[in-house]
């Protein structure tokens, strides 16, 4: 029984003792991923970049960004002759903050939880509204376009992320990672809160602004 216990805590120290040989205060990540399609064509993804101060091999505090790109197309029918249409690329900026904890499994194996808060640092995004005016005979005799800033009220969500790292073979402190993450983060924040050519967009359109954002993400910590 003695020698079982002494073969199990040698399995779980051993590579505990590995890591906290390895010091390195600053480190950094990137990472690119695809969250959950709140829209109805395509499937938006990010870049992300993270600056670590490691407080120890086990914890960590970060500020990074992250690029997030998708793309909104819905047409709505207003009377019989209007129609408004959405067509538009989105990109987003988002800064974060946030801590981490990790445990190794194995020698080159761990796990890793994440917990953040993002904003977006340009609290203004330009949305763009697509009207066209159809003839009795259904061909269309006028269109126009129209521009609106909308202020996004920095856009704050929060995310929780796990993660299961691997030691990346002859590069010190360098790791490779795959994880999941649950926010309540929305790339249609600003499409949310526009009203454009008197047109509450969040009225007539689909902007699925209650749902949860899931994300998958691969990434390297260097």
């Amino acid at each position: 029984m003695k020698h079982t216990l002494l073969l199990l805590l040698s399995f779980f120290l051993f590579p505990i003792g590995i890591y906290a040989q390895e010091k390195k205060t600053i480190s950094y990540d990137i990472e690119a991923g695809l969250f959950s399609s709140l829209l109805e064509d395509g499937v938006p993804w990010y870049l992300g970049f993270k600056l670590n101060y490691n407080l120890n091999r086990f914890s960590a505090v970060y500020a990074g960004a992250n690029l997030n790109f998708a793309r909104i197309e819905q047409s709505r029918k207003f009377g019989e002759y209007t129609t408004y249409s959405l067509d538009a690329p989105l990109v987003n900026l988002n800064t974060s903050i946030g801590a981490k904890v990790f445990t190794p499994l194995t020698v080159k194996i761990g796990v890793m939880a994440d917990a953040s808060f993002l904003f977006s640092p340009i609290p203004f995004n330009l949305v763009r509204l697509d009207e066209e005016k159809l003839s009795v005979t259904g061909g269309v005799y006028e269109s126009d376009r129209y521009l609106k800033g909308v202020y996004t009220h920095f856009n704050p969500t929060f995310k929780i992320s796990a993660y299961l790292f691997f030691k990346i073979p002859s590069v010190d402190d360098a790791r490779m990672y795959v994880g999941y993450s649950v926010s309540n983060y929305n790339i249609l924040n600003s499409y949310y809160r526009a009203e454009v050519h008197g047109v509450k967009l969040k009225d007539y359109f689909d902007l699925k602004t209650g749902r949860s954002t899931l994300s998958l993400f691969a990434g390297v910590t260097f």
